[in-house]
């Protein structure tokens, strides 16, 4: 998972967008 390059801009658009791909990809 990418989660270095996220952190690094401070986007909560892209973050949340992130986060929800992860979400899905575990589940």
């Amino acid at each position: 998972v990418d989660m270095q390059p996220v952190a690094r801009r401070p986007n909560p658009v892209s973050d949340q967008i992130s986060l929800l791909n992860t979400a899905f990809a575990r589940n």
